[in-house]
């Protein structure tokens, strides 16, 4: 069934833990997946652990760090990253502090608007790894002040709602520089939510080497038109489900690339060693 490139966890904003998203992995067929967590690598040892079961399965390591482009967000994901790269931790770190941080004034604000919500409650919803906007969603709806995590965001968390509280900008730039210390390859994740093709390609020009091509909302045409791209600027194509555990409305392994993929990611790395 070849290799999904984009899976989430309960270490960020997804439902299945990593052994659980490995084991449903190999059970439905699949050769290989990659865990990108948002701005996390606490699945990472545990996924490894999980597929030495396995001896036909790949893992490969990966995260996913939120950006901003021009007030636009922009995910960039890396893929074969050493988790343990101590300039990672770091920029980790103090990323998680800043969404904790900007988490407890969300809370803040809901409070004003009479939803009693506390952030000890939240973080009692939160399995492992960071808290963010999806956590706070889920509990909203659980405590019945919205029917859906979308509804949540439209009506409470996105921009110009009561709840909205911006978080500190990380640039593409950044992002992509603390992938490349810890010896990863920055690829710029679902292009189709850009606001159109010229900032796509200016976008990858800031030091990308691939780009996410198979993906849930990617049109056949734009895909194409991704592919050109890609071989024009001479970038690698990737491609996942971007599964959370179902909430989302993918299913793991329903969007994937050939394994070779993989192949020619760690063809890369080993040149760049």
């Amino acid at each position: 069934m070849g290799a999904d490139l984009h899976v989430h966890t309960t270490a960020s904003d997804g439902t299945l833990k990593a052994y659980e998203c490995i084991q449903k992995a190999v059970d439905i067929g699949l050769e290989a997946i990659s865990i990108t967590d948002h701005d996390t690598v606490e699945g990472i040892d545990e996924a490894i652990e999980t597929s030495k079961r396995y001896s036909d399965f790949i893992f490969v390591s990966g995260i996913e760090l939120s950006t901003e482009y021009d007030d636009t967000e922009v995910h960039v994901l890396g893929y074969l990253i050493d988790h343990y790269c101590t300039d990672l931790k770091i920029f980790l770190n103090k990323m998680k502090a800043e969404r904790e941080e900007r988490s407890k004034k969300i809370v803040k604000k809901l409070n004003e608007i009479g939803i009693k919500i506390s952030f000890e409650e939240l973080k009692g919803h939160v399995n492992s790894g960071t808290i963010g906007r999806p956590h706070i969603a889920q509990l909203l709806v659980e405590k019945g002040h919205t029917n859906t995590i979308k509804n949540a965001f439209d009506k409470f968390l996105l921009k110009g709602r009561a709840a909205f509280v911006p978080r500190k900008k990380v640039s593409p730039e950044e992002a992509i520089q603390i992938i490349l210390k810890a010896n990863g390859l920055p690829v710029l994740a679902h292009p189709v939510f850009l606001n159109n093709k010229k900032q796509i390609t200016d976008v990858l020009k800031l030091g990308f080497v691939g780009v996410e091509v198979e993906y849930p909302n990617h049109y056949i045409e734009f895909k194409r038109w991704l592919s050109l791209i890609a071989k024009e600027m001479d970038l690698l194509t990737t491609g996942g489900s971007d599964f959370h555990g179902g909430f989302k409305g993918t299913e793991l392994g329903s969007h994937t690339v050939n394994i070779s993929v993989i192949r020619e990611l760690q063809r890369l790395k080993g040149e760049r060693e």
